[in-house]
């Protein structure tokens, strides 16, 4: 996803006038040097973008560590995020989104798919990044379009947790439920309307 995520930061940096950071790595010693080098330089960031794979248990964050939820957010924790865009897989379930916000005391929104993910829907989510970075409490009509497009073009579910109505709150076992039940027929939808409009 290199290409996208450099696309989205440039236009990210002149749509919002943000400042963008990017920063890929391969192995843990890599990630925590440069986490300390932006700790160093006492950056903070509003908006945090994270693409890896992942299950409902935690995210891989390099190639020799997967970090359980809990140990994600203490990497993230100095840099006081508000919104977390997880791109990855089942990182939009509810044990997730309870951790996280447990874990990170100014997060407000996480948007994050609850079931597996695909690469259409990873570039999806970050041509929204700009939205983000300008926009920093989406009203909910503007979030369900988005879901809704998110159906249409790729078949995957996108979920939005915030911390003034989600956290702590068990019905978001029910939700993660029902995006499981109806999955496989979402993942239906872009091909059936092509086929209705051909």
């Amino acid at each position: 996803m290199g290409d996208v995520t450099r696309l989205v930061s440039v236009i990210g940096t002149v749509a919002s006038d943000a400042t963008v950071t990017i920063r890929e790595t391969t192995s843990e010693r890599e990630l925590l040097d440069q986490l300390a080098a932006l700790l160093q330089d006492d950056r903070r960031f509003d908006v945090v973008v994270a693409i890896g794979h992942s299950n409902e248990t935690g995210i891989r964050i390099a190639s020799d560590r997967f970090a359980p939820w809990d140990a994600f957010a203490s990497y993230l924790k100095p840099f006081e995020p508000r919104r977390l865009m997880l791109v990855a897989c089942q990182a939009g379930r509810w044990p997730a989104a309870t951790v996280l916000f447990r874990k990170l005391p100014k997060l407000r929104r996480i948007f994050a798919s609850p079931v597996n993910a695909s690469k259409d829907l990873a570039t999806l989510m970050l041509a929204m990044v700009p939205y983000l970075l300008e926009v920093k409490a989406p009203r909910d009509h503007a979030v369900r379009i988005g879901q809704a497009v998110s159906v249409v073009l790729t078949g995957r579910q996108v979920r939005q947790w915030m911390r003034t109505r989600d956290k702590d709150n068990p019905e978001g076992l029910l939700l993660d439920e029902a995006a499981q039940f109806v999955d496989p027929y979402l993942r239906h939808v872009p091909g059936i309307l092509v086929s209705v409009f051909k």
